[in-house]
């Protein structure tokens, strides 16, 4: 997406760790007593691991929530269920298709996305997972987001809006004002 460097990271550490260590974080995580564990940050649903460690983690009562640009989110929808996610955030900018797809830079996004949020709507048990969106407000939205709240709010259990940002030097979504363009 043009108003995140999440993909700095990936070049800065490109390899995953190894799944007995991974397990083994999620283990001390649990022991740790902590009671929320999010995944965020690129495309989570890509990683190979991701439901191997959620399930651990579950071990221990916690309550797992994923960040999605709902790309492959319909693909995931078993494994979404089974692992007992507690609740999917999909990221939804706008109210039409040709606006999201260009602020994500992905023609095709955001019809997978509403097409994955239906069918985990449609095979969830007792509302479970819970379903939220969250969509970035920036100059090219912020003049309708009555209509995309609107949108959303047929479309989802939850919403919530987050604001673009800059200079964050220590954080992943780091961008500054001129990458940021014509969002601010």
């Amino acid at each position: 997406c043009q108003f995140c460097g999440t993909h700095i990271l990936h070049k800065i550490q490109p390899e995953n760790l190894p799944l007995e260590q991974c397990l083994k974080i999620a283990n001390q995580i649990g022991e740790a007593k902590t009671w929320i564990v999010g995944f965020t940050g690129g495309e989570v649903l890509m990683w190979p691991y991701l439901f191997d460690v959620i399930r651990e983690l579950k071990k221990h009562s916690i309550v797992v929530y994923i960040v999605t640009n709902g790309l492959l989110l319909k693909d995931f929808v078993d494994e979404i269920l089974s692992a007992e996610v507690d609740f999917i955030v999909v990221s939804i900018d706008s109210d039409t298709a040709t606006e999201h797809d260009d602020v994500r830079q992905l023609p095709g996004l955001y019809e997978k996305a509403i097409e994955g949020v239906n069918e985990l709507k449609r095979r969830r048990k007792d509302g479970k997972p819970l379903i939220k969106s969250t969509t970035v407000v920036s100059a090219q939205n912020i003049h309708k987001l009555e209509d995309i709240l609107n949108h959303l709010n047929k479309l989802v259990d939850e919403t919530s809006f987050q604001p673009v940002v800059a200079d964050y030097s220590d954080h992943p979504h780091n961008r500054n004002n001129e990458q940021l363009g014509k969002f601010l």
